[in-house]
C-alpha cells in the first residue's frame, strides 16, 4: 500500500466511490463538474491515489459531508501486531 500520510488509500477510495453512488453520481457526472478524468476518478476510487484538496472540498461540498469524513485514516498498529 502506498503510504499517504497515514491516509487508508483502499478504504478512501470505497469511501469516494460509496458516497458517489449514494449520491447518484456517475463518473461521467464528476468528470463534467469538476473538468477531471474520469480516469482520475477510477483511480481514487481503486486506492492509487487521492484527489487534490481543490477537488476533496469540492466533493465534499457536494456530498454534503467534510474532507475529514471522506478521508479514511490507516488504523495504527497495535503492540501485538508487530510481534
Amino acid at each position: 500500500m502506498q503510504d499517504c500520510n497515514g491516509i487508508d488509500l483502499a478504504a478512501t477510495g470505497e469511501n469516494l466511490h460509496r458516497l458517489r453512488l449514494e449520491h447518484g453520481f456517475r463518473v461521467h457526472d464528476l468528470q463534467m463538474k469538476f473538468g477531471i478524468s474520469f480516469q482520475a476518478v477510477y483511480k481514487w476510487e481503486r486506492g492509487d491515489g487521492l484527489p487534490s484538496i481543490e477537488v476533496l472540498l469540492a466533493l465534499a461540498k457536494l456530498y454534503g459531508s467534510t474532507v475529514e469524513e471522506l478521508l479514511v485514516q490507516q488504523k495504527a498498529e497495535s503492540s501485538s501486531d508487530k510481534t
